[in-house]
C-alpha cells in the first residue's frame, strides 16, 4: 500500500478541532519539499488538487499515486498540517528527485514453431531482439521529455532471414504552455526492413530473392486530461517510404519499385490510474478509439475500425502481481516516459504473473527488481503503419527479468517460445 495511513491520521487530528465546520477541510495552499529542479507548478499541476478544495477521502492517496506514477520521483510522501484558519489545511509534498537522464536496454531471444496453413509443413521462427533507449526529462528546466529510442530485431524462418531497424526521436510535453490540462507528443521514426531468400515464393508465383523497405513515419497527438485519471485524445499519422524488390518469375528476373504512402487519423477516450510503468502493483490502464487509415500504395487498403485495449493489475500478498492485458496495448498516447515494448508480437490476451524481489520502502523507488513470466495468446493482431493486419492464432510463453541499475538504467532481458495454427 502506498502508506496513506499517515495522511489519514493528520485528517483526523485537524477533524477533531474543526467541529464549527461539521469536519470539513478545505485546501489552503499546497508546499513542495525536496525538488529542485522540477517546479512546484509542475507538481501541482499533475495532483488534480487545487486551493479552496475539499478534501475528500482517498484525493490526498490518489494525487500521490499520480506524481509516483512519473519517472521525475524515486520518492513522494503527503501530509497535512493545520492552515491559517481552523477547518484549512496545507497540503505538503515531499519529493526525491530522479536523474534528468533516463536510459534503457531490452534484449530478448525467442522462437515459435508455425503452421500458416492446413497441410502445410511446420516451420520454426527465431527471433532477436536487441533495443535501446536515452532520454531527458527536464528539457528546458520545464520537464519536457526528449528521447531517442534505436530498435534492431533480426527473425530467420525456413530459408528466408527478415532484418529490421529503427530509429525514433520523441518530444513529449507534459503540460503544453504550463497547462494544467493539456499534453501533447511529436515523434519522427525511421524504419529499415530488409528480406533475404531464395525459396520465399510471392503470391504471384513469383520468388522474391531480396527486398528492402524504408519507411518515414511522423506522428502527432494531443491529449486532454478530463477528470480523475480519464483523458481524451487525437492524433494524427503520416508514413512514406520506398520498397526495392528483385524477383524471379518464370525463370525471368523482374526488378520491383514503388512508394509507400499512407495516413491515419485516430481520436478516442482513455484512462491510466498505473501506479508505477516499470514496476506496476496496481492501477487500471484503457484505451478506446476510432482510426481511419488511408492509403495509395499498391496493394494495400483504405480502413476505418474501432479498437478498445485495457490492462489491469492485482497485488497478491507483498511481493506477487497478477497482470492481465486485454486488446493490446492501451497506451496511445503518453505524457509520460513509458517502458520499451518487449514482445515483437502483440497478442489479443495476455497474462502475466510478475515476483518483485526489492520493493524497497513503498514511498521510493530503489532497488527494484522482478521477474516476470507471461502467456500471450491470440489470434494475434500486429499493427503496421496505423493498420492491424490478422495473423494466425498464437501461443507464446515468456520469461523474463527486469531490473534497475545506477550506470546502465532500466535492463530487461526475455527469453520466449511458441506456436502457432491456421485460423
Amino acid at each position: 500500500m502506498f502508506a496513506i495511513v499517515p495522511v489519514f491520521c493528520w485528517v483526523a487530528t485537524i477533524h477533531a478541532e474543526s467541529s464549527d465546520d461539521a469536519g470539513i477541510l478545505v485546501l489552503e495552499r499546497i508546499e513542495c519539499v525536496g525538488n529542485s529542479n522540477v517546479s512546484c507548478d509542475f507538481i501541482r499541476s499533475r495532483l488534480a488538487l487545487k486551493p479552496g478544495n475539499r478534501i475528500v477521502d482517498g484525493e490526498v492517496a490518489n494525487a500521490r499515486l499520480r506524481l509516483f506514477s512519473l519517472s521525475q520521483f524515486r520518492f513522494v510522501d503527503m501530509y497535512l498540517r493545520k492552515g491559517s484558519e481552523r477547518g484549512k489545511v496545507v497540503l505538503v509534498v515531499e519529493v526525491e528527485e530522479s536523474s534528468p537522464l533516463v536510459t534503457e536496454v531490452v534484449s530478448g531471444i525467442g522462437s515459435i514453431v508455425e503452421n500458416q496453413a492446413d497441410n502445410s509443413p511446420e516451420v520454426l521462427r527465431t527471433l532477436e531482439r536487441l533495443s535501446g533507449r536515452i532520454g531527458y526529462q527536464n528539457l528546458f528546466d520545464r520537464q519536457k521529455i526528449l528521447e531517442l529510442t534505436v530498435n534492431g530485431s533480426r527473425s530467420e524462418i525456413d530459408n528466408f532471414s527478415l532484418k529490421t531497424q529503427s530509429e525514433s526521436l520523441t518530444y513529449l510535453d507534459p503540460s503544453i504552455l504550463g497547462s494544467q490540462r493539456y499534453f501533447g507528443s511529436l515523434d519522427f521514426s525511421h524504419y529499415h526492413y530488409q528480406l533475404d531468400s531464395q525459396k520465399y515464393t510471392s503470391l504471384s508465383s513469383g520468388t522474391v530473392s531480396a527486398s528492402t523497405t524504408t519507411a518515414d513515419v511522423l506522428t502527432i497527438a494531443l491529449g486532454m486530461r478530463l477528470w480523475e485519471y480519464a483523458y481524451g485524445f487525437a492524433g494524427y499519422q503520416q508514413t512514406s517510404g520506398h520498397v526495392a524488390a528483385s524477383t524471379t518469375f518464370r525463370d525471368t528476373f523482374i526488378p520491383l519499385a514503388f512508394s509507400i504512402h499512407s495516413t491515419n487519423k485516430y481520436v478516442g477516450v482513455g484512462w491510466n490510474s498505473e501506479d508505477d510503468p516499470y514496476f506496476p502493483t496496481r492501477g487500471f490502464v484503457s484505451a478506446a478509439g476510432f482510426s481511419s487509415y488511408r492509403s495509395s500504395t499498391p496493394g494495400d487498403e483504405n480502413d476505418d475500425s474501432w479498437s478498445v485495449a485495457a490492462r489491469s493489475h492485482w497485488m497478491i500478498g507483498q511481493r506477487s502481481v497478477i497482470s492481465v492485458d486485454v486488446g493490446g496495448d492501451p497506451a496511445v498516447i503518453a505524457d509520460r516516459i513509458r517502458p520499451l515494448e518487449s514482445n515483437y508480437d502483440s497478442a489479443t490476451l495476455v497474462l502475466r504473473y510478475s515476483y518483485l524481489f526489492a520493493r524497497g520502502d513503498t514511498l521510493a523507488k530503489q532497488h527494484r527488481r522482478t521477474w516476470y513470466a507471461q502467456l500471450g495468446t491470440g489470434p494475434v493482431e500486429l499493427r503496421k503503419g496505423g493498420r492491424i493486419g490478422g495473423h494466425p492464432d498464437l501461443a507464446v510463453v515468456t520469461a523474463g527479468l527486469r531490473f534497475e541499475t545506477k550506470w546502465i538504467g532500466m535492463v530487461d532481458l526475455y527469453v520466449s517460445a511458441g506456436r502457432s495454427w491456421p485460423r
